[in-house]
């Protein structure tokens, strides 16, 4: 009886155990698949006797690299979970790389120069791999600037805001009249008053963290419960405390938000701003509009994927960060 019942659940662990090794490898499938697939259908274009420098190559070394990275994390359960729980869709971007081979190389479908075939796009990578290093140190050095500025800016000016009615009566006309103008609408000014490229591309930047984190922080210092503050004080804790312990942890969700917020304006007035060119010099998204308008889509298709690649890790290192600050949270629903 007792087996009986046992049996049922037994099964679906299994199930899911082989269900899971076939999602382990599926990454390397995918790889090995378009690689077959490369060898068995011909070149077309841009000629039959087209030879790629660098794809097939590469098809091979992802292959090897995924089932070497799926055989180490057989013994490791989070990197094999993590990794079973994206298998689908590194698979899908492996085959929608194998899609565009297909509609290129293969087929001539779409053609270059609006359509550079995968191995120009990689080919461009190893030529250019220099160049893409001192962009992205580049962008970042100008982006980081902005954004610390912004923060600090926004911390003090948000803080002053919600505690003091003197400060409030300054600072509120500024959020409700100029807060809202987007960076961009001040190019123009902002190039006036600060002739030197960098120096007004970290102020636009600084103008988009500012007024959502001022905006947050103002509202949660005038939302804080008093009850509760008044408990602080009741139970024996000193102004220190209650602001370390009670007030802090109270005020810090807004403050995420508020960062969170103007992470996404700060992306896109560095985008513009390196666009325009006048920042200096030439980051990434300077060099993909360059080469834009030369016609030299590979260069902007290589350019492209490490961009949102950067953006990612940006915003994947600020949910870190709110996680391990707001990890009192956990077991509630944000």
């Amino acid at each position: 009886m007792e087996n009986a019942k046992t049996t049922p659940g037994a099964k679906r662990k299994l199930f899911e155990k082989r269900t899971d090794a076939v999602k382990l490898f599926l990454p390397t499938l995918a790889f090995l698949f378009m690689r077959v697939m490369y060898e068995v259908l011909p070149n077309v274009s841009p000629s039959a006797d087209y030879e790629p420098e660098l794809y097939p190559a590469f098809l091979l070394y992802a292959a090897g690299v995924f089932f070497a990275i799926s055989l180490i994390s057989i013994p490791i359960g989070p990197i094999r979970r993590r990794l079973v729980k994206y298998s689908y869709i590194i698979a899908a971007f492996c085959l929608l790389i194998g899609v565009y081979d297909l509609l290129t190389t293969k087929s001539g479908i779409i053609t270059v120069p609006l359509w550079p075939n995968p191995d120009k796009v990689l080919v461009y990578y190893t030529n250019h791999y220099k160049e893409f290093i001192q962009e992205i140190v580049v962008s970042l050095s100008m982006l980081g600037n902005g954004l610390l500025w912004g923060v600090v800016l926004g911390l003090f000016s948000g803080t002053l805001s919600g505690i003091s009615r003197v400060s409030n009566y300054w600072i509120a006309p500024l959020l409700r009249i100029i807060g809202p103008i987007p960076p961009l609408v001040m190019l123009p000014v902002t190039f006036a008053i600060f002739p030197e490229g960098k120096m007004s591309a970290t102020v636009l930047i600084m103008w988009a963290m500012w007024f959502p984190l001022t905006l947050k922080l103002t509202a949660a210092i005038k939302n804080l419960p008093p009850d509760v503050i008044e408990c602080a004080r009741v139970l024996g804790a000193n102004r220190l405390r209650v602001v370390l312990h009670v007030i802090v942890p109270l005020v810090l969700p807004a403050v995420f938000q508020g960062l969170f917020m103007g992470m996404s304006s700060a992306f896109g007035t560095m985008g513009a701003v390196e666009a325009l060119g006048t920042s200096g010099n030439g980051g990434l998204i300077y060099d993909l509009n360059y080469n834009s308008d030369l016609a030299k889509y590979y260069a902007v298709y290589a350019v492209f994927p490490i961009l949102v690649v950067l953006f990612s890790l940006i915003m994947r290192i600020l949910n870190a960060v709110r996680d391990y600050f707001l990890r009192w949270q956990k077991g509630y629903k944000r």
